[in-house]
């Protein structure tokens, strides 16, 4: 594994639940070092709440053992987080310790599975043909839409 030939790898591996974090930590845990390793969620940090935890072990018969803290994530060479950190790093433009590693970016970002990356908003008919109307009788579509914003037709 090239996290144990290059002392100097680094990686992150984005899952889309805690459950699937703690799955592939077990596997991981097998194949490197445990030193270089970490895993954080709600339920993999050191204050996790007892109760969900034991929800978590009645509900899917999960039990974690390995605790870390956020911390961790900015010192450990390999990482194992959820989407929901991923993305709170990156829409809040912080430094989590997710997409780098002692202020560098990480060699090597997985994330597995398409992350939920935009929002669905039911809307009435009459609510697109309202919007219709107001976007066809722009010009510059920029100088009211939020910078954000994507029009697909």
């Amino acid at each position: 594994m090239l996290a144990n030939e290059d002392k100097g790898f680094t990686g992150a591996y984005i899952c889309k639940t805690i459950e699937e974090c703690e799955y592939v930590y077990r596997r991981l845990n097998k194949l490197v070092d445990p030193s270089v390793l970490a895993v954080y969620s709600s339920l993999h940090k050191h204050e996790a709440s007892p109760t969900k935890l034991l929800e978590k072990k009645k509900e899917l018969g999960l039990e974690i053992y390995d605790h870390f803290d956020a911390q961790d994530l900015f010192s450990s060479r390999l990482i194992i987080t959820t989407h929901s950190r991923w993305k709170k790093e990156y829409d809040d433009e912080v430094d989590l310790g997710v997409r780098k590693y002692k202020g560098n970016q990480r060699d090597l970002i997985i994330i597995d599975e398409e992350p939920e990356l935009f929002s669905i908003f039911p809307c009435l008919p009459y609510e697109v043909g309202e919007l219709v109307d107001r976007l066809s009788g722009l010009v510059h579509q920029e100088e009211v839409l939020p910078k954000d914003t994507k029009v697909i037709h």
